[in-house]
């Protein structure tokens, strides 16, 4: 029988490889989690928490399940995993980007990051029952958190929050590695107009 203990650290496993999709380029020493709005160098909130921009939110799939691929025989899409809440997704919002007059600006570079955790990255689940969560933040939505309640969290020894599809960075000290791994800047020619994946 296997164990509750056993089966969390299963779960948030931080040897595993996230992946973040964005529209802007992010080094390790430009990220910034626990501010508000913006990331350092004009990376924007969605990078993060949806209104509050901290943490940084990243997923275990590569590719959405839902894209239609040119060639699904690529070796890159069969590279990591797919799902609906993946790296692609995230990444292929930001193509379409508007001006300050809302004028749609032509196909943006994207790019897919690949993030590996410390091996002491502490990651608490989003349901968690040890009531560690709770008493940190109460009340706690765990996609829209502000830069009180990170700092509360953090001062909690929680560095992570994990959600199944997708995991919260809340501690940049916790990050082992941050890389390009994927980068589009060519887009179909077609009537879909996907992005042309190229690895980095």
């Amino acid at each position: 029988m296997i164990k509750l203990v056993d089966l969390l650290k299963e779960i948030m496993n931080p040897s595993e490889t996230y992946y973040h999709g964005t529209g802007f380029p992010i080094t390790l020493s430009n990220l910034t989690l626990t501010t508000t709005n913006r990331v350092t160098g004009g990376v924007a909130g969605r990078t993060a928490s949806a209104n509050n921009g901290t943490g940084l939110y990243v997923t275990r799939d590569l590719w959405s399940d839902g894209m239609v691929h040119y060639n699904e025989n690529d070796p890159i899409f069969k590279q990591g995993t797919r799902g609906r809440h993946s790296a692609e997704k995230y990444a292929y919002k930001w193509h379409k980007r508007t001006d300050s007059k809302g004028t749609f600006t032509g196909g943006h570079p994207i790019y897919i990051y690949e993030i590996k955790l410390k091996s002491d990255f502490n990651s608490l689940d989003e349901y968690d029952r040890s009531g560690k969560l709770e008493k940190a933040v109460p009340n706690i939505d765990v996609r829209n958190i502000n830069k009180e309640q990170i700092q509360q969290l953090l001062a909690a020894g929680i560095d992570g929050i994990d959600m199944g599809n997708e995991q919260v960075i809340l501690n940049k000290d916790k990050i082992q590695s941050f890389n390009l791994a994927y980068r589009a800047t060519k887009y179909g020619t077609d009537h879909l107009g996907l992005p042309i994946w190229e690895k980095v």
